[in-house]
This record gives structure tokens, sequence and C-alpha cells, in this order.
């Protein structure tokens, strides 16, 4: 067990140190309050699934109540802001289903919220072909849960058959995916984003997550159900439209306690959707998360060879053409630009404080190569000073000189 003194002193750091009086910004705070866990009522329908998924529900959502009182017991914690978007009760459906948390004191609309732009616009059925006079779609939990037999609904303990689920879910799945299968062919028409838009689907637990990503992915449906129409939902070789990310594997990469390489890759996977280009440093080098370029080693991945001796010339040429201006189609030709009123420059003239990462060199005029990279430039500046074909050298780093360049338009 971890005292009150090591807790205190591992979460809040050097940054807080032995200051008292604390003001504590609760953000996702519908995710971290005290739950007084009472039983259940007759006919009470468990949210979240298993026994064991539930008390790991409630065992995490109190954990950060209890890091509170262990910090105000040492520090003293003035007042503690909760803030979220969804102030209530979230983990059963029963009397306290969608129920406002008693302490709120602020409420912000959700209609002020998107117009502001603070939030993310939902999407609800926009039809229902069920038939009925009050339209099941809008609710489509709810809905599902009402056409299940008892035993298809496992019990006030158990869970859900997932194939059962499926059986009612498919339909306004395919609804809603269909609208989405509209809005990809149109973005794909135009041609302004190579990216399609994203379809996100939340299950109840994993059980049923397996079975819909088989459906959706792999059209392997269960017997009784039918596949679905929608191209762009298929998964094939070479090409990964769908992925299924359980909520187990965020938490444990997040929390660094991600067990498996499948996981770590999820996480990635997740964490990229949308972005076609990596971040990258100044030099323009692609910037990967820790740990994603060992795992891509691991990947299974095909080599080619391809025999490039009648094109690479072609490819030089078509490059060249690219880089250098037209000027014959009215683009400015590049010319160098010189200081008028400046004497041609010396590396001796090179003096400026830093505060970055420097090794010491002996084939440069100027003693130090000043690093902007952890490890790239520093092993570049050794090669050049320990080759014996170089003569002398010296990063551009202080000199005045300048290449200027287009980056993104």
């Amino acid at each position: 067990m971890e005292s009150d003194t090591a807790l205190v002193s591992r979460v809040l750091g050097r940054e807080v140190g032995g200051k008292q009086n604390i003001l504590i910004f609760s953000d996702e705070a519908h995710h971290a309050y005290r739950i007084r866990r009472e039983e259940p009522d007759p006919g009470e329908e468990d949210l979240l699934g298993d026994e064991d998924e539930a008390e790991d529900f409630y065992k995490e959502a109190t954990v950060w109540v209890d890091g509170l009182d262990r910090i105000h017991k040492l520090r003293g914690i003035n007042a503690c802001i909760d803030l979220s978007a969804t102030p209530h009760y979230l983990g059963r459906v029963g009397q306290d289903t969608n129920r406002s948390f008693p302490w709120v004191v602020s409420d912000f609309s959700l209609v002020d919220a998107i117009e502001s732009g603070l939030v993310k616009i939902p999407q609800l059925a926009v039809r229902d072909s069920t038939g009925a006079k009050i339209p099941g779609y809008f609710n489509i939990w709810r809905w599902i849960v009402e056409q299940l037999t008892p035993a298809e609904r496992g019990g006030r303990k158990g869970s859900p058959k997932p194939e059962a689920i499926l059986k009612w879910a498919n339909a306004p799945i395919s609804m809603l995916a269909g609208l989405w299968e509209e809005l990809r062919a149109e973005w794909e028409a135009s041609r302004e984003d190579s990216r399609p838009p994203v379809f996100i689907l939340v299950c109840k637990n994993t059980a049923i997550a397996k079975v819909v990503y088989e459906w959706l992915a792999e059209n392997k449906p269960p017997t009784g159900i039918p596949p679905h129409q929608i191209e762009g939902f298929l998964n094939r070789t070479g090409r990964v439209s769908t992925i299924r990310v359980d909520s187990k594997v965020v938490h444990e990469t997040d929390t660094g306690h991600a067990k498996t390489d499948e996981a770590q890759w999820m996480r990635f996977t997740l964490d990229t959707v949308g972005k076609t280009v990596w971040p990258a440093d100044r030099q323009g080098r692609p910037l990967y998360p820790e740990g994603f370029e060992e795992l891509a080693r691991k990947r299974p991945a095909e080599k080619v060879d391809l025999f490039l001796s009648p094109y690479y010339g072609w490819a030089i040429e078509r490059l060249v053409e690219a880089i250098r201006p037209d000027a014959s189609q009215g683009e400015a030709p590049e010319i160098p630009r010189y200081e008028a009123n400046r004497e041609p420059g010396s590396s001796a003239d090179v003096d400026y404080w830093t505060t970055r990462d420097v090794r010491e060199v002996v084939r440069s005029h100027v003693n130090y190569v000043v690093a902007d990279t952890r490890v790239w430039e520093q092993s570049a500046a050794y090669v050049l000073d320990t080759h014996p074909l170089v003569a002398t050298f010296v990063k551009n780093a202080g000199l005045g000189f300048g290449i200027p360049y287009v980056h993104n338009g």
C-alpha cells in the first residue's frame, strides 16, 4: 500500500511541491465521482454488462475522488470544480439514468455548446422503418432491449446475447451506414479531400463489439442475419477500413500497461484516424510516437524489388521540371539575394548563446555543433568530424545564411 505522503509526492511532483490550499479542476468529471452502490431495483437493466465490468467501472470512478481525499488530508483543497459535457449518471438504466448530479451549479446548454463549437454535433436516426406509431430508432438501445426475449436478455445479472442484439440492431445500423456511404461517395467524387468520413459505432460490451465487427469488417453475419451492403466498411487485403478498439485497450495504453503488440498497434491506429501525414520536426522529419517504429518492424510486410533503371532518369527530369521555375510561364526565376550593406560573412563571426545540446568538434571553424535533434545531428557531426575525406565543415547555425522556401502553400 502506498502511503498518503508518497502518493501526494508522486502525483503533485515538483510543479506543485509543498504548496497548500490547492484548486482542483476535474475534466470529464462524469467519469470520476464517489459512488455508493445500491442494490438494483427489480426489473432494472444493467447497462454495464457482466458483473466484472460493472465492478471495474465502480472502482475506477471512485479512484479519483479517493486520491483527492488523500491530497486534501495533507495539503488542503480549497475547491474542486467539475467540468463535464454530460453531468449525469451514466452507469446503469434505472431510476438514476440521465439524472443530473445534485452538485451541478452551472449549465451551458447543448445548443449553445454546439453553436460555439465546444462539442461535436450528435447524429440521430433521421427515419424509422419499423412502422411503429412512436419511432423506436430514436432510442435504439432501449428499443432493442424491449424486443429481446427473457432468454436473449440474460436476466438481471446476465448480459444480452450478442447475436440477439445484432438481430435487431442490423436494420438501424444499416440505415445510418447507408447515409454514411452516400456521404463517402460524395466526398470521393468531389476529390477535395482524400480522407473518407468517419463512422463511429459504440457497443455495450466487448462481446457485442466482436460480433458487430465481424459482421461489418469481415462480412461474417451470424445465422439468420443478412449481410450488409456497405462496401466502404469491408476490410480487404492491403486496405483496412474498419477497426475495433476496446475500452480496455485505451485504458491499458493510457496507463502504459499494454500487454500485447496488437493492443499497442490498435491504439496507434486509433490515434491516427483522419491523419494523412505524421507531425514533423524543424527539419521536416516525421515524429513517430514512442515505440511505433519498433512495433512497425514486427508487423508483417511484403518487400517488393523494382527494376527502376529505365525510369529513374524520367523521374529525375520530372522532379527538376517541378522544382525549377518556368520563366516562359511567367514564374519568377530563382536568384540569390545578396546583402548590399554587409561584407562577406565568415564562420569566425559566429558567436551566440544557446541552451541546446552541443557537440565539440575539431574539423570545423566553429568549435561546437548546436543540435536541434536528439540523435541525428549529433551522429552526423561525429561522422563528419572523423571521416578521412572531410577537410572542414560547419553547421548552418548563427551564420546569417537562410534559404527561403514555401511550406504547405
